[in-house]
């Protein structure tokens, strides 16, 4: 499995099915993949009808549900940062070369679904640290930079959320093209991971290495720890999705879906004990996740 492989130390109180609840879910579905597709990470489109994948092998693949038609993306493509357009008609994400010299670039493109064809949105470069999708418009931080990039022949909306980025393991946030050093937790040795922010745009959500998983306003006030929650992505402006592993250093062999309330006061295990579950992706009124056997579930949960 090609995944960082952590240690945690932190128990959840609250079992599957039991006690309070954060979320009410509706339902589990098996997704059913085509033969011989292995999902090690998988995200759903915002209809459903779409799955964007990276196999066992680090592929990049499309799959449509209700064909089974399954298509390559990329084969060195990246599910960092990867985002269906707001109507679903294509894939943003990050694909990965080398050159030359066995220097490693990344370019930032978009696979139109209903063509199969890809355009670059951005260069190939040594020095990107964001990509993220609003509606038509993709903003790319570089080198510091923030760019915009109109997606179809649509005016680009004004963006003006803010968008984070990683340079050397401290956390920035850029704001209408201004960029500033966020790192909440300081700089000094820190290494942060899987910033987001809120869907009302006002709390940031990160992970620092030897530290956890915390939410915060944007300015840094107000903040919370909510454990070791790895991979965490925001469900809505209040909930927070992530997973909690267990391995020998080697092998993954416990692994559950978490729902976290945003202030760390409330914490749900959405996973049966018997699935070795990891990576979330989450949407209103769902929940996918994959486990380390390849396969792929939906969490109905009612909006």
């Amino acid at each position: 499995m090609k995944k960082i492989l952590l240690t945690v130390a932190v128990a959840v109180v609250t079992v599957f099915g039991a006690g309070a609840q954060l979320l009410q879910v509706r339902s589990m579905e098996k997704v059913r993949l085509p033969m011989g597709v292995r999902a090690d990470q998988a995200m759903l489109s915002p209809d459903g009808g779409t799955i964007v994948l990276s196999d066992m092998d680090g592929t990049l693949k499309v799959v449509d549900r209700s064909s089974d038609r399954v298509r390559t993306v990329s084969r060195t493509g990246s599910m960092m940062d990867i985002a269906f357009t707001s109507d679903g008609s294509g894939i943003v994400f990050r694909e990965a070369s080398t050159d030359a010299s066995h220097r490693r670039h990344v370019a930032v493109k978009n696979y139109n679904l209903a063509t199969g064809a890809t355009t670059t949105i951005a260069a190939p470069s040594r020095t990107l640290e964001a990509v993220e999708l609003r509606g038509n418009v993709a903003t790319t931080i570089d080198a510091g930079r923030a760019s915009d990039h109109v997606l179809g022949r649509e005016a680009a909306a004004a963006v003006s959320r803010p968008v984070p980025s990683i340079e050397r393991g401290l956390l920035y946030l850029t704001v209408d093209g201004t960029r500033r050093l966020a790192s909440p937790l300081g700089t000094r040795g820190m290494s942060y991971l899987w910033p987001s922010v809120s869907p009302d745009g006002t709390r940031l959500l990160f992970f620092a290495a030897g530290y956890g998983t915390y939410t915060c306003r944007i300015d840094g006030t107000d903040m919370h720890r909510l454990g070791y929650l790895y991979a965490p992505v925001w469900y809505d402006n209040e909930t927070v999705v992530g997973m909690q592993t267990h391995d020998d250093g080697v092998v993954t062999y416990e692994g559950r879906i978490i729902a976290a309330a945003a202030d760390g006061t409330e914490f749900q295990t959405l996973t049966e004990p018997s699935l070795i579950a990891v990576l979330p992706a989450a949407a209103p009124g769902r929940i996918s996740f994959t486990t380390t056997d390849g396969e792929m579930y939906i969490l109905n949960v009612p909006k």
